[in-house]
């Protein structure tokens, strides 16, 4: 019984150090002051979009990794492809081979 409450203590105290898990309004809001106060500082509230025009919202939060990765040239960027969730396993497989990948290979969620 102890060594499980203790295991469920460790958990939850792994948990609150680390932002990975913590809720997407509690990453975000810190974000939120800081956009006001740089805003304040650069007296203008759209001041990322003149600093990154191609990119919606200028980069400040929940960018598609995917559309700002197609702006850079191939040269500049990782071969990557972006498979849709019904894509079955044998034509991944198929799509890692003709582009030339060797394992390991990392796979990102959406």
């Amino acid at each position: 019984m102890r060594k499980e409450f203790l295991f469920k203590l460790r958990y939850q105290w792994h948990r609150l150090i680390h932002w990975e898990f913590w809720p997407m309004w509690a990453v975000y809001l810190p974000c939120i002051f800081y956009y006001f106060w740089i805003s304040l500082k650069s007296r203008s509230f759209g001041f990322f979009r003149a600093v990154n025009p191609a990119i919606v919202h200028g980069g400040m939060t929940l960018e598609d990794k995917n559309f700002v990765n197609q702006l850079l040239p191939q040269r500049y960027r990782p071969k990557s492809f972006l498979v849709k969730i019904e894509t079955k396993t044998e034509e991944i497989e198929n799509i890692i081979r003709e582009n030339g990948l060797k394992y390991p290979v990392i796979l990102k969620p959406k």
